[in-house]
């Protein structure tokens, strides 16, 4: 044998022995403990002897691909996998092994059915929020705030999305109108006005009532105890419009005034006078109603027109405002924030 051929030989001896003893060594790896971590997470690992006390190693990592260490011990998720971080200590290998996980991005819910009024949390799962950016198909159905607040604010449907990046997140969001009963929604306008109305002693049925006023006009809604009745009302010089809910049933009425002190007119409504009769202004408004035992003229019933399709509305408003109750909770068909 030449000596070229004798020196490749012990090359490849000592080299197949290098590996032997590399194997050997890592299968000797004391694992102290298992740990997870997602991909782009940091964390530190530390070592301690057998009293407790923190000790200075040189850490490594098994699969750099995987993850990477410091000398000092700060490890970083690169991709998904398994590696092991190892130290000697007293002429023994110790480790640590750490499971790598990828980090998803994902919305906390694709789908939501909420209430008028009710409110929803969104989140991003593994983003950082303050990158995140939150917007809705229909602020009329549902609003969002920048920190994935949903409010729902009538009923119909509407996508939020969270755009974090140059990707997109969505949410479908479903808002059903308040399945309440006349009776609840009147408890609650008459929890509210006993709470926060202003008190008057009317002969022994009291009330309580909140004043409002806007563009001139003067609204109030107030509870009578004796009467059991909520009744809205709103004037303006010699004219005024009521609306009224007794006993917690059905809205019975509502009523245009007309005339001075010694001079009153009344023209009655049903209470089945609907929100799309006011969407037309070209269009004289029309209404079921029953006149009172004075004959009304056309003035008058004009007038009564004209007062309901420019405060009814108001009046659905300052209601639910206040008690988040709308005329259509109280019986007013076809009425809703």
């Amino acid at each position: 044998m030449t000596k070229r051929l004798v020196s490749v030989t012990l090359a490849l001896i000592m080299l197949l022995g290098l590996f032997t003893a590399t194997a050997a060594s890592a299968a000797e790896v004391r694992i102290l403990s298992t740990r997870n971590l997602k991909v782009g997470q940091m964390a530190t690992v530390k070592f301690r002897d057998s009293s407790g006390t923190p000790v200075s190693v040189h850490w490594e990592s098994d699969n750099p691909s995987v993850l990477t260490t410091t000398a000092s011990g700060t490890v970083k998720g690169i991709k998904s996998g398994t590696a092991i971080v190892s130290a000697m200590w007293n002429g023994s290998p110790y480790g640590i092994k750490i499971n790598v996980s990828s980090t998803s991005v994902s919305i906390s819910k694709k789908s939501a059915t909420l209430k008028v009024g009710q409110k929803l949390t969104l989140t991003l799962k593994n983003a950082n929020a303050s990158k995140v950016k939150w917007s809705t198909s229909n602020r009329k159905i549902a609003t969002v705030s920048s920190k994935g607040v949903v409010k729902a604010k009538k009923a119909g449907k509407a996508t939020i999305t969270a755009k974090y990046g140059s990707k997109k997140f969505t949410c479908k969001v479903t808002v059903k109108n308040s399945s309440m009963t006349v009776k609840q929604a009147f408890n609650k306008v008459k929890n509210y006005l006993t709470q926060k109305g202003k008190y008057s002693d009317y002969g022994g049925n009291n009330r309580y009532a909140v004043t409002t006023s806007i563009s001139g006009f003067s609204y109030t809604l107030a509870y009578y105890t004796k009467s059991n009745m909520i009744a809205f009302y709103s004037e303006y010089d010699t004219t005024g419009v009521s609306l009224f809910v007794y006993n917690g049933a059905k809205a019975r009425s509502a009523f245009y005034r007309y005339g001075d002190n010694s001079d009153y007119e009344y023209l009655y409504y049903s209470a089945n006078f609907t929100k799309s009769a006011y969407k037309s202004k070209s269009t004289r408004l029309k209404y079921e109603h029953a006149l009172g035992k004075k004959q009304n003229s056309e003035q008058i019933n004009n007038e009564a027109n004209s007062m309901l399709s420019r405060v009814v509305a108001d009046f659905n408003s300052i209601c639910y405002n206040n008690s988040k109750v709308n005329l259509k909770n109280l019986g007013f068909k076809n009425w809703d924030k």
